[in-house]
């Protein structure tokens, strides 16, 4: 059964196809191949439904490369299953989903290599400059600000002060199930042989913060990763724990083990 496409914006719409078997694959596992089934037509539906009040972005080109459509079918999905998901439950989903890109790349790529770590800088700094030429045309999308190259500690920062992800969530009150997205970054960087330092992110601090280095970086050694009780990960100096957190997580248990 198709379902019928409910919204009207035909000149920017957003088909799922690109996700489709990973997420039926995830329902099928969970909940059997008849009642998946029946989960990811309703799920489709719900998907239509939150694209008719979803912005623009800047346009259609915009909203693929920020993975409008993958974060709108998890948001989609997490509506209409039978049971209250926890991010952790999606993390392994949204791993593949959005990380798969980064789990090739790291077969050749190497951010503990200079050229590699000024490379990844400049690629930032390009998807950097779009998205602040697409925010000036649409003020719901990524905000978001580069800092130069840190040429001394060989490390690249940017950061967000509005993420539409974010924004979505608390608008539906799935703030809950935004870790699953925000976190599965920890597990793209690691794959490209490199470390992500965060403090937050948009939907538990004023902005979503990135500092990535090589996983050899000394900066890297600094750091460890806890989930706190919101269930993002966030980036702590080790021996330093000032916030209440809910454990503390492996890169290699935590993370690489999600795959």
């Amino acid at each position: 059964m198709k379902v019928k496409v409910l919204h009207k914006r035909k000149e920017n719409e957003l088909h799922p196809v690109r996700y489709e078997k990973q997420f039926r694959q995830w329902l099928t596992e969970r909940y059997g191949a008849e009642e998946g089934e029946k989960l990811w037509q309703k799920t489709l539906k719900q998907f239509y439904a939150y694209l008719q009040e979803t912005p623009t972005y800047g346009g259609i080109k915009t909203e693929k490369k920020l993975s409008i459509c993958g974060a709108l079918l998890v948001f989609s999905m997490a509506s209409v299953v039978p049971e209250h998901l926890k991010a952790e439950d999606l993390e392994p989903l949204t791993q593949k989903v959005f990380m798969d890109g980064f789990v090739k790349l790291g077969k050749f790529f190497d951010l503990n290599r200079p050229k590699d770590i000024r490379l990844i800088h400049l690629v930032f700094k390009l998807v950097g400059k779009k998205r602040q030429k697409a925010f000036l045309k649409d003020r719901s999308g990524f905000c978001t600000h580069l800092e130069a190259f840190d040429r001394k500690q060989k490390a690249t920062r940017y950061d967000f002060t509005q993420c539409p992800h974010a924004e979505f969530a608390k608008r539906h009150d799935l703030v809950h199930i935004l870790p699953a997205m925000c976190n599965c970054d920890y597990y793209g960087i690691e794959q490209i042989h490199g470390c992500l330092v965060r403090q937050g992110t948009c939907g538990n601090s004023k902005r979503c913060d990135y500092c990535i280095v090589g996983s050899k970086n000394p900066i890297a050694r600094n750091y460890e990763i806890v989930r706190d009780d919101s269930g993002f990960l966030i980036s702590v100096e080790r021996n330093c724990v000032t916030v209440t957190v809910s454990s503390v997580v492996s890169r290699k248990e935590g993370l690489l083990m999600q795959r």
